[in-house]
């Protein structure tokens, strides 16, 4: 049997709401070579009942119903049944644009190991486009450029798994999976970077794709108690991926300033959240711990701060003299 051209992992989980309007963005592709892989990941809503009846609409369509794990395991579970050349992993309170299939179907032809396009932030319509210039790069460019790039500018880079679609050879070939945001808290800066470490040719394109619906009451929203220890889980494995690859003398610096940043713009910034379950006392204490540790004064010492503000290079000061009350001050205030 021939392979489709492209997999299309949906992880499902109570968006009985929103299904719809993912589900019908991709029926309606004008590419039509594809199969379609709903992953219900333990529901409690009634949108497992609605994966089987969706997947009648396709000629190449599975459900796999599954006990909640998250969203990692969800795409887990579906690039394991996957059998097209290349993944589209689409969060399914989401949409694709109508010939998005098909503008990825001709950089497919060009045989690159990940593509890389921009979206659409809904509902306000604004276009995120991702700093790197539309191209084919080599994995030279990738590995002295694109991959401190990835750890520098996270934000602008844009790391979400459903901003790329992969070659599917590729991530078996390098045992490239995802591993639980409950343990690392950003599945895709991981995956992404892994991603990066491996690939042999990226394709950027400039066409806006996907439609992320950003909706109140996310994780972004919520104070979330285990987070420095899941950005000190993600960074070692960062670091792992780097030492495995020989790249730490290159690494280093661009590892320095993506640890402290992540530091400062989620972790300490979580802990500035006031909520039924957390006072900012508690955040101040949480925040002196994580200023004082060993693996903090290691990083700092390896911070490139001429790439940085005068602003941040107070708060960084801030830091390194062991005062959380300041930084703190300037986060609630911006």
């Amino acid at each position: 049997m021939n392979k489709p051209t492209f997999s299309i992992i949906l992880p499902v989980y109570n968006v009985s709401n929103y299904l719809e309007r993912c589900v019908n963005s991709i029926q309606y592709q004008s590419f039509t070579d594809y199969e379609v892989i709903f992953v219900d990941d333990g529901s409690t809503d009634d949108s497992g009942k609605k994966c089987d009846e969706y997947v009648k609409r396709f000629k190449n369509a599975i459900v796999i119903h599954k006990k909640n794990g998250g969203l990692s395991s969800a795409r887990n579970a579906g690039l394991d049944k996957a059998n097209g050349k290349y993944v589209f992993m689409i969060d399914s309170d989401d949409w694709i644009e109508t010939q998005a299939l098909q503008i990825i179907y001709n950089e497919t032809i060009k045989n690159p190991d990940i593509i890389k396009f921009n979206y659409i932030r809904r509902p306000n319509g604004k276009i995120d486009n991702s700093m790197l210039e539309p191209n084919e790069y080599s994995e030279k460019e990738i590995k002295d450029n694109i991959i401190h790039l990835a750890l520098e500018k996270t934000g602008k880079y844009i790391l979400s798994a459903w901003s790329h679609v992969y070659k599917m050879d590729f991530l078996n070939a390098n045992n490239l999976r995802f591993i639980s945001e409950r343990e690392i808290g950003s599945e895709d800066y991981l995956f992404n970077f892994q991603a990066l470490v491996y690939a042999g040719k990226l394709n950027v394109i400039s066409d806006a794709l996907y439609n992320y619906d950003c909706r109140d009451g996310s994780l972004t929203q919520k104070y979330r108690k285990n987070l420095p220890k899941q950005y000190d889980r993600l960074h070692y494995l960062i670091w792992e991926t780097i030492e495995k690859n020989n790249m730490e003398e290159k690494m280093k610096s661009s590892f320095a300033y993506s640890y402290i940043e992540k530091m400062i713009g989620v972790s300490i910034e979580n802990e500035c959240r006031k909520t039924l379950d957390h006072t900012l006392f508690q955040g101040w204490l949480n925040t002196q711990k994580m200023i004082r540790s060993e693996m903090f004064y290691k990083m700092i010492k390896l911070y490139p701060k001429s790439k940085v503000t005068k602003s941040r290079r107070i708060i960084l000061f801030t830091m390194k003299i062991g005062m959380a009350i300041p930084i703190m001050y300037l986060l609630i205030k911006k």
